[in-house]
C-alpha cells in the first residue's frame, strides 16, 4: 500500500466520521449548565466535564460556562482540571449548577496516562514524572526532545551529532542493568508502542498536539511492557476534542538563536608563541621549530596580514543568530456523540553558517510539517470507537555529503591554524594545511551537500465495548495500528583541487596537495521503508467498594515490522514481537496501595530457544499524609513512602540478532541432516574454494587493489588479539594451532610494528 493510497483512505475516513456532526449538534436536549469557577470566583478555562460512566463530556468556555447533558444512566457529574480536586456534583437535568473547584496541592486527583491503563496520581505506587502539553509549547525549539530536557527526571538528551534534529533522549535507569546496550526509553503514542525509530517517530510531534506525556520509571510501572520496558517507558497523549462550539486557535512565533558561550579563539601570535613553546619542551632546536621569534613579531605586528594572517575561522563562517519560525492551527469540538481534534503545524529553522555557494544551497536548512486528527464517535449506549491520523514530513539539507558533516565543520574551525591563510588562493583554489585537507570553506562551498527527507504516517482506529451490563466497572477495547516510515536521502558529492601554503614565509606561495580535481556535482539516492502493523486486545476492570478500591487489566499486543531498502548498504531482517501482560491493584482508604504487575513477551530478536520472558514487579505504598495524625497539617499536602522490586528486559542490546541460525540457514539447508554451519547455494557445505570466491567477489566490489585471502582474515584476526594484550595460548587455541611455535609469529609481527611506531612519532628516535 502506497503513502498516497493511505493518505486517500485516511481522508474518506475522516469525512465519514465528521459528517454526521451537524446532524448531532441538533439532538441536544435540556442540559444541566452552570459556572465553574476556582477558590477565588475566578472562571476556569478548559475544565473537564464527565458523566460517572464517562460516555457523556464536556468542557468548560472562556467565560467558565458549561453544558452537559447525560444520557448513560450516570447520577453524578465530574469536574476534573490540573492542579485542582475532581469535584463530583449530583446531576440535575434542565437545572443551574454553580462548581466550585479547590485547589490540591499534591495533584493528587490527576489522572496519569501510563500507556495501557489509566490511573489517579494518588494511587500511583512507582516512580513517575508528568508535563502538560501547554507546558511544553511554550519552548521556542524544534524537536519535542528539546521541548522535554529539563521537565522529566530520568531523562537526558544528548546531542550526539551538530545538526539539530540529532538528538536522542535517554533514561537515567533504576536499579541494575546490563551494561553497554541501548538506554532509549520505549515511546508509546496514544496506547501503541513506536519499536522501531521511535525517535523519529516522535521527535517532531508538535507540542500544540500533545496532552501529556508521562515518564514510567521503574521495574513497577515499566515491568508491564515486557522486553522493551527496560529502559523505561515515555507515553505520549495527544489531544481529544470536547463538546462544546467549534473552537479554532492559531499561533506564530518567530524566534532567534544565538550561541550562549563563545570558544575562546587565539590569535595568529598566540598559537605560533604556543607551537613553538610546545617544540622547545620536547627537545627541539633551531630549524625544528615551527617559527621563528621574527615571525612570530610578524604575526604579532600585524603589518602584512597577506603574510602573516590572523584568521578567526569561527566568526568567519559562523552566523551571530539564526532564526526560526513556528505557525499552528487547530480545531476542535463536537458534541456527545461526536467529538473531534485537528491540528496543522509547521516550522522552518534557518542556518547558522554563512555561505557564499548558490549554485546548490549547501546551507543547513530544515523544515518540518505535522499534521493530526483524533475522532471519537459513540455509536450506542455501551460502544465507542475513535480514529487517529497524524504524520509528518521533516527535510533537511546539511552542506557536505559525508557522516556527521556538521561536527567536522565544526572541527575545522578550531584544527586549522590562525597562522593558515586563505580560505581562498588568489585564483580561487581552496587553501588547506598540511594535516588537514577538510577546511570549513571547502565543506561549506565545495564538497556537496545532502538532503533527507523523513515521512511519517500513523493511522489508528480503536474501539471500546463497556460491558457494565455484566458487571460495574468491566470495559474491552481494541486498537488496530499502521505505521509507515521512510526516509529518503539525495547526496551530492564534489570533489575539489586543494592548496597548501609553501614553508617560505616570506612570500605567499602555494602547491597542490593530494590529486583530487574540480568535478561537476554527482548525485546519489536512496531510501529506508518501514513499516509497521499493531494490533493490541486489553480487558479493564475497576471499582470502589466504599474504603476499598480494586482494578485488574490484561492484555495482548502483536507486532510486526518489516522494511525495505533501497540503495547501497545492509538490509535489517524483519521480526515480530509478542506481548502479554496482567495488572492488578488495591487500595485501602487512600492510604495503603499495593500493585502486582506481570509482562509476558517475545521477540524474533532472541534465539529460538529464548524467545519469551516474563517480567513481574510488585509495588506498595503508604500515603501517610493521609493518616488522621496528619490528614489536617497544614504545612504538608503530600507524603507518600513507596517501594517496589520488578524485573525488566530489553531485546534491542544490539542490532544484530540470531538471524542466520534462525532464518537464512534454515531456508538454504538441502537436507535437515547437514549439521554445517555455514552453507552454499545449494544447501551443503561451504567449501574453501567457495568461501574464497566470496572474499573475491567484495574484494572487487570495494575496489581493494591487495590481494584478500580467507588466510588474510585469519592473520588479521590474530593481529589484532596480540596487539589489544590478547596471550598467546588463548590465541593458539582459537587458531586451532597444534604448535604455540606456529602461534609466536605473530608476536613477531607485533613487535615489528611497534619499532615502526616508535621511528615515525618519537622526537629522539
Amino acid at each position: 500500500m502506497t503513502h498516497k493510497t493511505l493518505i486517500k483512505i485516511s481522508l474518506l475516513l475522516v469525512l465519514m466520521l465528521t459528517g454526521p456532526l451537524s446532524a448531532a449538534y441538533a439532538q441536544k436536549g435540556a442540559a444541566m449548565k452552570g459556572m465553574v469557577r476556582d477558590e477565588f470566583g475566578k472562571p476556569l478555562v478548559g475544565v473537564a466535564i464527565r458523566s460517572a460512566n464517562g460516555n457523556n463530556r464536556s468542557v468548560t468556555q472562556k467565560d467558565g460556562s458549561y453544558s452537559i447533558d447525560v444520557n448513560d444512566g450516570s447520577d453524578r457529574v465530574v469536574f476534573s482540571y490540573l492542579g485542582y480536586a475532581d469535584q463530583s456534583v449530583p446531576y440535575r437535568k434542565g437545572a443551574d449548577v454553580d462548581v466550585k473547584m479547590l485547589a490540591d496541592g499534591h495533584y493528587g486527583d490527576q489522572t496519569i496516562h501510563m500507556g495501557y491503563t489509566d490511573q489517579k496520581l494518588k494511587d500511583v505506587s512507582g516512580a513517575v514524572s508528568v508535563v502538560t502539553g501547554d507546558e511544553l509549547r511554550k519552548s521556542p525549539v524544534a524537536s519535542l526532545s528539546q521541548a522535554l530536557t529539563g521537565r522529566l527526571t530520568g531523562l537526558y538528551l544528548d546531542e550526539y551529532q551538530s545538526e539539530p534534529t540529532r538528538e536522542k533522549l535517554y533514561a537515567i535507569g533504576r536499579g541494575l542493568h546490563t551494561q553497554n546496550y541501548n538506554t532509549t526509553p520505549l515511546v508509546v503514542i496514544d496506547g501503541i508502542p513506536c519499536s522501531y525509530n521511535a525517535n523519529e517517530s516522535y521527535q517532531y510531534i508538535n507540542a500544540n498536539e500533545i496532552e501529556t506525556v508521562t515518564f514510567l520509571k521503574d521495574a513497577s510501572t515499566a515491568a508491564l511492557y515486557g522486553i522493551q520496558g527496560a529502559n523505561g517507558v515515555l507515553v505520549i497523549t495527544t489531544k481529544r476534542g470536547q463538546p462544546g462550539r467549534t473552537k479554532i486557535e492559531a499561533s506564530f512565533d518567530q524566534s532567534f538563536q544565538q550561541w550562549i558561550t563563545h570558544p575562546r579563539i587565539y590569535s595568529s601570535w598566540e598559537y605560533a608563541t604556543m607551537r613553538r613553546q610546545a617544540a622547545i619542551n620536547d627537545g627541539l632546536s633551531g630549524d625544528q621549530l615551527p617559527f621563528t621569534e621574527e615571525q612570530i613579531a610578524q604575526f604579532k605586528s600585524g603589518e602584512n596580514r597577506e603574510l602573516y594572517p590572523d584568521n578567526d575561522w569561527y566568526h568567519m563562517f559562523m552566523k551571530r543568530l539564526s532564526s526560526q519560525q513556528r505557525v499552528n492551527v487547530n480545531v476542535s469540538g463536537g458534541n456527545d456523540n461526536v467529538r473531534f481534534f485537528s491540528n496543522v503545524s509547521f516550522l522552518h529553522q534557518g542556518s547558522w553558517f554563512k555561505t557564499e555557494n548558490e549554485e546548490y544551497k549547501s546551507n543547513p536548512n530544515f523544515t518540518w510539517f505535522n499534521y493530526r486528527t483524533n475522532v471519537d464517535v459513540k455509536l450506542n449506549k455501551y460502544l465507542s470507537g475513535y480514529v487517529n491520523l497524524s504524520g509528518n514530513i521533516r527535510r533537511e539539507r546539511t552542506p557536505d555529503n559525508a557522516t556527521y558533516s556538521l561536527y567536522g565543520i565544526y572541527q575545522s574551525l578550531f584544527i586549522v591554524p590562525p597562522t593558515t591563510p586563505g580560505p581562498l588562493t588568489p585564483d580561487g583554489k581552496v587553501v588547506v594545511t598540511q594535516d588537514y585537507d577538510y577546511p570549513a570553506y571547502g565543506r561549506l562551498n565545495r564538497a556537496g551537500f545532502t538532503r533527507t527527507t523523513v515521512t511519517n504516517i500513523n493511522s489508528q482506529v480503536g474501539l471500546n465495548l463497556d460491558m457494565s451490563f455484566l458487571t460495574k466497572g468491566l470495559s474491552l477495547s481494541g486498537v488496530f495500528a499502521y505505521q509507515t516510515n521512510a526516509n529518503g536521502y539525495h547526496i551530492t558529492t564534489q570533489s575539489y583541487e586543494k592548496y597548501r601554503r609553501t614553508d617560505d614565509y616570506d612570500v605567499l606561495e602555494f602547491v597542490r596537495k593530494g590529486s583530487d580535481i574540480d568535478t561537476p556535482l554527482s548525485v546519489s539516492k536512496g531510501s529506508t521503508e518501514y513499516y509497521h502493523l499493531d494490533g493490541i486486545v486489553h480487558l479493564d476492570y475497576a471499582r470502589r467498594f466504599g474504603r476499598h478500591s480494586v482494578s485488574a487489566m490484561g492484555y495482548m499486543l502483536y507486532q510486526s515490522l518489516s522494511q525495505q531498502y533501497t540503495g547501497s548498504g545492509a538490509n535489517n531482517l524483519n521480526y515480530k514481537r509478542l506481548h502479554s501482560g496482567f495488572q492488578a491493584t488495591y487500595g485501602y482508604d487512600d492510604r495503603y496501595l499495593v500493585k502486582f504487575d506481570l509482562g509476558y513477551s517475545g521477540s524474533d530478536q532472541f534465539a529460538r530457544d529464548h524467545r519469551f520472558m516474563a517480567t513481574p514487579s510488585v509495588s506498595g505504598a503508604w500515603v501517610a499524609s493521609n493518616e488522621a495524625f496528619l490528614r489536617d497539617s497544614r504545612w504538608l499536602t503530600l507524603l507518600k513512602i513507596r517501594a517496589s522490586y520488578g524485573k525488566t528486559a530489553n531485546d534491542l542490546l544490539d542490532s544484530q540478532r540470531f538471524s542466520y541460525m534462525d532464518d537464512v540457514r534454515l531456508k538454504m539447508l538441502a537436507t535437515p541432516s547437514e549439521h554445517s554451519l555455514f552453507v552454499n547455494v545449494s544447501g551443503e557445505r561451504m567449501s574453501r574454494q567457495g568461501f574464497w570466491k566470496i572474499i573475491k567477489y567484495y574484494q572487487e566490489k570495494a575496489q581493494i587493489d591487495k590481494d584478500i585471502t580467507p588466510h588474510t582474515l585469519r592473520h588479521s584476526f590474530a593481529a589484532h588479539l596480540l596487539e589489544n594484550g590478547a596471550d598467546l595460548r588463548s590465541i593458539q587455541e582459537m587458531l586451532g594451532h597444534s604448535d604455540i611455535s606456529s602461534t609466536q609469529v605473530y608476536a613477531h609481527l607485533v613487535k615489528q610494528n611497534l619499532k615502526s611506531v616508535y621511528n615515525k612519532y618519537h622526537p629522539k628516535a
